[in-house]
């Protein structure tokens, strides 16, 4: 291998490299944001706060993303709160970036009995959940694509709670590391390898107008 084909072979894997960190790093490796903990408003002495327990707002496609719901007494009252039929007196949705519905807790599973919670003065209770990046329950349970969603949690309506729901909690799922690095070998190995034939095309067509000259001599 000359001088000729290594400057082409590492001209054209630099210039894939600084499109790939342009156009591709940067997106997989910056979070959109880095706030994790989302509030709702007060409503008779109660605030709503939800909380990513990862310190990260950007996943990889398939893991699972855990969060945590708190129902805070801001009162100097004790709150008693009761569970309406079994069901949890928390929810949380999720919505694309177009702000369709993708996925709700309480179309899941519930507690099989009705339960009363008492929350002393400034104290809270709370709750953790698992997405597991699938769609609604028994509709659409399969994988999310990649992208931009964010996250409401609110208080379940068949509750005795008044109806709390915090801000957007916004969240990013992109492609594993793993599958980004295979692509990104695949690439360049076909960079290399349309370089190399491309040289022995010019190998060729050079070596025969060699011949065509001593020919003519």
């Amino acid at each position: 291998m000359n001088k000729t084909i290594v400057g082409i072979v590492l001209t054209s894997i630099l210039i894939f490299l600084i499109l790939f960190a342009f156009f591709f790093v940067q997106g997989y490796f910056s979070a959109n944001s880095n706030i994790r903990v989302a509030s709702s408003s007060v409503e008779n002495g109660l605030q709503l706060f939800m909380t990513l327990d990862a310190n990260k707002t950007s996943f990889q496609e398939g893991e699972q993303i855990k969060l945590t719901l708190a129902l805070t007494n801001l009162s100097n009252q004790t709150k008693i709160i009761t569970d309406v039929n079994g069901v949890s007196i928390f929810n949380f949705g999720v919505y694309d970036r177009n702000n369709n519905w993708i996925y709700s807790y309480e179309i899941g599973a519930y507690p099989i009995i009705n339960q009363t919670i008492n929350i002393p003065p400034y104290a809270n209770y709370n709750e953790t959940f698992t997405w597991g990046q699938g769609g609604i329950p028994y509709v659409h349970p399969s994988q999310e694509p990649t992208g931009t969603y964010y996250i409401i949690g609110n208080t379940n309506d068949n509750t005795s709670l008044p109806y709390l729901a915090t801000q957007r909690l916004n969240i990013v799922i992109k492609y594993p590391f793993v599958e980004v690095a295979t692509v990104f070998l695949i690439a360049i190995f076909a960079i290399v390898s349309v370089c190399i034939l491309l040289y022995i095309r010019h190998q060729k067509t050079a070596n025969l107008n060699q011949q065509k000259v001593r020919a003519k001599n």
